[in-house]
């Protein structure tokens, strides 16, 4: 059971109604949509505000020519709605939209295709607030919105302190992790701590189970106790299975077989027996991501 947890903490100063944004791809042809987080060990999108870091945006679109996509920036409310309160100029230096420029044309592939990326914040858009931000791409020629992704800006402001612990419940003991924390606010002047902060909980960069509005417990000074034993409480995951096709001439890790039919290769990945009931083997993975990479032959 492994449990990697990214704890986000919010100072609430008003509040917005809309429709939440999400991770989402809105043309067919857009593949492969990734951010990567540039010369870090995270894998999580986030960056510090008036830091060195970068994000990176990729995606791939099956094509054989080249489109003129922009790309903007959303602040959003910690529901991830627009947030009704600012404007680009409040958030953002310099331009508030811009034009991808690099990209690269597929090569000695069965499908053409065109990477495309981006990295900010860069000499043309600069980021002035911390928070919750969505990366927005359109297609220039017909203002088509093509996909959208989330991204985070940080603020040391608190100190997190995480508590884990196991559950005493013997049902869950084996299967779930309690993660109880402590916040730090001595840089933070507020007179309702109990109804002015909260917190969200993600496991292993997943969305779908994040636990959000998180209140304190109680307050001990200038410390918020987050100890909610029912809301805090994670079902540990299995470790995933590895599946290694980066040389498509060759059976990897994990494959089957590989043939080549209707102008596209299929991967084949073994049939794998039921581990529930095993001994635990504790196994280094990277939570279910995957990479794109190619494995150089000799002689190449």
């Amino acid at each position: 059971m492994r449990l990697k947890l990214t704890i986000l903490f919010f100072f609430i100063q008003f509040l917005s109604f809309g429709i939440p944004f999400k991770n989402e791809v809105f043309r067919k042809s857009v593949k492969t949509v990734f951010i990567e987080n540039y010369g870090s060990d995270s894998d999580f999108p986030l960056i510090e505000l008036n830091s060195s870091q970068r994000l990176t945006l990729h995606f791939d679109e099956i094509s054989k020519s080249a489109k003129t996509f922009e790309y903007s920036f959303i602040k959003c409310t910690s529901e991830w709605e627009a947030d009704e309160e600012v404007f680009p100029h409040d958030y953002m230096d310099g331009l508030e939209s811009d034009l991808i420029t690099d990209f690269n044309f597929s090569e000695n592939t069965a499908v053409d295709y065109i990477h495309y990326f981006v990295s900010f914040p860069n000499n043309n858009i600069e980021f002035k607030l911390s928070g919750n931000y969505i990366v927005l791409i359109k297609d220039q020629d017909n203002k088509e919105i093509i996909l959208t992704r989330k991204f985070y800006i940080s603020e040391s402001k608190v100190s997190v302190i995480p508590t884990p612990k196991t559950p005493v419940e013997f049902d869950y003991r084996f299967t779930h992790q309690i993660i109880n924390f402590n916040v730090n606010y001595e840089l933070i002047d507020s007179d309702n701590p109990i109804g002015e902060f909260k917190a969200v909980v993600i496991q292993n960069g997943r969305y779908d189970n994040q636990k959000t509005d998180l209140k304190p417990q109680f307050v001990r000074g200038k410390e918020l106790i987050f100890s909610d034993e029912i809301q805090n409480t994670f079902e540990g995951t299995n470790e995933y299975r590895i599946i290694d096709f980066r040389d498509i001439k060759l059976r990897g890790l994990g494959v089957s077989d590989i043939f080549y039919k209707d102008s596209i290769y299929h991967v084949i990945p073994n049939l794998d027996q039921k581990r529930a009931y095993l001994k635990y083997k504790n196994t280094s993975d990277h939570n279910g991501k995957f990479f794109i990479q190619t494995k150089p032959r000799l002689g190449d």
